[in-house]
């Protein structure tokens, strides 16, 4: 990986953390089901969709924004995909870590 690669990676990891902390602020710990999981995941995966649809063909009449404005949009959405996987992973941590403890 060369510097730039670097960087926007860890601003990527740093957004997501952050994404991630806000959340938990909002509905503290969570212990879903998978599948609920994965339908709150999937509708953060349809919206990144959205954005990029938009970007590719102009999105709706009355939506003025530049592609720049698309491209910040659809990368806040895949923040928050990012962050829902994160939170699946929390999640199983905390089922696996119950099983342990409950085996002892």
């Amino acid at each position: 990986m060369n510097e730039f690669q670097t960087q926007c990676m860890y601003l990527a990891l740093r957004m997501v953390r952050e994404e991630r902390e806000r959340q938990h602020t909002q509905r503290d710990e969570q212990n879903l089901s998978m599948e609920h999981y994965g339908s709150l995941l999937m509708e953060e995966v349809g919206e990144f969709f959205t954005e990029a649809n938009d970007l590719r063909y102009g999105g709706k009449p009355d939506d003025n924004r530049t592609p720049h404005e698309r491209r910040l949009a659809m990368r806040n959405e895949l923040i928050q995909v990012a962050a829902m996987a994160v939170q699946m992973v929390e999640c199983i941590h905390r089922e696996i870590d119950r099983e342990a403890n409950n085996a002892r």
